[in-house]
């Protein structure tokens, strides 16, 4: 019976070994599934990024871009310059460069570097000044390097309103213009008519298209007609140019002369009446002026003179 009994229990301690020999390895191999359910997705994310990483390598250019920027176009005012151009195939970004007045590239300084995926770039420099000259150059750039520099472009910068209309009035001087008649065969007294106008002095000679009505200066055959001018004091001697403007000569006063030039896309009208200055912003497209006035483009320079019926006059040739 005892023998039985120590049979049984070494039956029941057999199977219970067993049973830990079977749970043992299946807890580990629970474990470790367990463990991999949290590495999978970390392996994947760096399978991911392998893959990543081998196509932005497949993308990196070997060589900078082959071509210089082209289409470029430049607009400005008195405190900026606008530069727009063609996108170049190649191209991740680009560098501006810029030199004052009409130096060379080997002078020129880099003032900015832009990234944009547009057809067309542009770039915005506004640290410039007014009416300076400025040249420009564009050179594509990439990670392997800058490829060639665009051809010069160049823009003068114009100048701000008040300037313009200050050089305008330091440039005039009042004349006084008088219409003379005498009647009678010449018997009578003369009798003058004086009026004041602005002149400008404009490529170092005085010009005014200030004029009497024809009735005020043709003679008759009995009366007697004619215009005499004055400036700062002296006796001018008048010619008529083209377009119904004067010149005026003799020992004349000397201001700063000012230079010629065209018309721009709007430029300031300037005129003096009763010993006030006025000025006015116009337009090529104008059909009309204000009368007896000085028209500069945005650089102060004179375009032309208006009559008294506001057409613009353009100052002869010389």
């Amino acid at each position: 019976m005892s023998s039985i009994s120590h049979n049984g229990r070494r039956i029941l301690l057999g199977s219970a070994a067993a049973g830990v020999l079977i749970l043992v390895p299946a807890a580990y191999m629970a474990g470790s599934m367990a463990e991999m359910s949290q590495v999978r997705p970390v392996l994947s994310q760096l399978d991911q990024a392998r893959q990543a990483l081998a196509r932005q390598e497949a993308n990196v250019p070997q060589e900078p871009p082959a071509h210089s920027p082209s289409g470029i176009q430049l607009s400005w005012g008195a405190q900026h310059v606008t530069v727009t151009w063609t996108r170049v195939k190649g191209a991740a970004s680009y560098a501006i460069f810029r030199a004052e007045g009409t130096q060379a590239y080997q002078q020129a300084v880099k003032i900015g570097q832009v990234s944009q995926s547009g057809t067309t770039v542009t770039f915005v420099d506004d640290g410039v000044t007014p009416g300076t000259l400025y040249t420009y150059w564009i050179a594509p750039v990439n990670t392997a390097g800058q490829g060639p520099v665009s051809a010069a472009l160049a823009a003068r910068t114009y100048l701000p309103w008040p300037s313009i209309v200050a050089q305008g009035e330091k440039a005039a001087r009042t004349a006084q213009a008088t219409a003379w008649s005498q009647g009678a065969w010449g018997l009578l007294p003369p009798k003058g008519t004086t009026a004041g106008t602005a002149a400008w002095r404009v490529g170092g000679q005085w010009y005014s298209a200030f004029s009497f009505p024809p009735s005020d200066r043709s003679s008759t055959w009995m009366t007697k007609k004619w215009t005499t001018w004055t400036l700062g004091g002296q006796q001018a001697t008048v010619t008529p140019q083209p377009g119904n403007i004067y010149a005026l000569s003799g020992d004349l006063p000397t201001v700063r002369s000012l230079l010629r030039g065209a018309m721009t896309a709007q430029d300031m009208a300037v005129w003096e009446r009763s010993g006030h200055w006025y000025h006015e912003v116009v337009g090529m497209g104008d059909s009309s002026f204000p009368p007896y006035a000085l028209i500069l483009n945005r650089y102060a320079q004179a375009v032309a003179l208006t009559t008294g019926q506001g057409t613009a006059a353009e100052f002869p040739a010389t």
